[in-house]
Formats: C-alpha cells, structure tokens, sequence
C-alpha cells in the first residue's frame, strides 16, 4: 500500500474500508455516513376526505310542482281578470287606476289602468319562480289582493246604495288569482344546510 510522504512514519494505517478517508494534520480522521445515520422513514399520505351530508327539507309541505301550478295558475287569472269587467261595463284595462284610491270610474289607456297593474302582478308572480324563497311570488300575491280590497272601497264609497253587481267578474278572477299566487309563493324549499360531516 503507497504511503504518504508527509505522514509520520508510526502512523498506524488506517482500516480497509469503502468509506473515503479524510486526513487533517497528516493523521486520518474517522467520519460517519449521514445517509446511513440519519434514515427518514416515508410514508404515502393520502390526500384528506371529507363527505358532506346536505339536507334540503321543504317549507309547509311544499314541493316544486304544487308550487309551479299554483303559481302559473294564479298569474293566468290575475292576467285574465284583467280583460274582464271590473266596474259597470268598464273592464280592467279601460278603467283607469286612480279608481284604486278615488271614486273615479272613468276610462283611461291601457298604461294607466288598472288592468295594466293587474298584469304586472301576474307576471311578477310568474317571474317569482326563478326564487328559491318565493318572496317576489308572495309580494305579488299581497299586492293584488290590496288592490282589491282599494278597489272595493272606493266602490262603497260612492253616494247612494251599494249595488250587489257593482263588483265585476274580473276583479273577483283577479281577486281568486292574487290568493292562489299568495298560497303558491309559500309552498318554497329552504337553503340546503349541512347536517353532518365527516373529517
């Protein structure tokens, strides 16, 4: 084995090993293998799973389909009983809207009558439909039987007996109407909600 010349000749050699020698000051120093001492143990993780259990649950019972009816068949008869008669001979999209909060039964446009009120509120209803709550549903619903109710009263008040056959057949299809939106509008589905979860 070839020596070093700079090594003192009583230096005992160092042993046989596969493991470079290192020398400081001419003598050999011992050294340990990092990868043998330091051993990590690695373990396949696998990614995190979570189930989430999600209820929806119906408000009064209420499912889409009895709601879809309901609410398509009040809007088709607030929009109907729009084109019927409401006072006299005057039908709803000849008289005009102030017969809502004064005693004046006169004609009027289409656009300011109250037919034209009459068929927002059944397209409202309708367009309520795209809400998981059913408000806008509901809103219209209230807002047509308050027109009826406005309605009647102006009719009482005229001077003079009140006639049985003042009230029209279309006011009363719009009255019938505005309650089945009213009733369609509640049958809604909650916001769905977590009811269980597993970490």
């Amino acid at each position: 084995m070839l020596r070093r010349t700079d090594q003192d000749p009583q230096t005992p050699e160092a042993p046989a090993t596969d493991e470079p020698i290192v020398y400081r000051d001419g003598a050999p120093v011992v050294t340990e293998d990092r990868a043998e001492r330091d051993v990590v143990e690695e373990r396949p993780v696998a990614p995190a799973e979570r189930r989430v259990v999600v209820e929806s649950s119906s408000e009064f019972g209420g499912l889409f389909v009895p709601r879809l009816l309901l609410t398509l068949a009040g809007a088709a008869a607030m929009i109907v009983g729009a084109f019927g008669t409401w006072s006299a001979t005057l039908a709803g999209t000849e008289l005009t809207n102030r017969a809502l909060v004064r005693t004046t039964f006169t004609t009027s446009t289409f656009l300011t009558s109250v037919g034209a009120i009459a068929i927002a509120l059944g397209l409202a209803a309708v367009v309520g439909l795209a809400f998981r709550s059913g408000w806008l549903t509901r809103l219209a619903g209230v807002l047509g039987i308050v027109s009826f109710v406005l309605f009647a009263i102006e009719l009482f008040r005229v001077p003079g007996p009140f006639p049985t056959a003042a009230i029209g057949w279309g006011a009363w299809v719009f009255l019938a109407g505005s309650v089945v939106a009213l009733i369609g509008g509640f049958l809604t589905t909650r916001t769905p909600q977590v009811v269980a979860t597993d970490a």
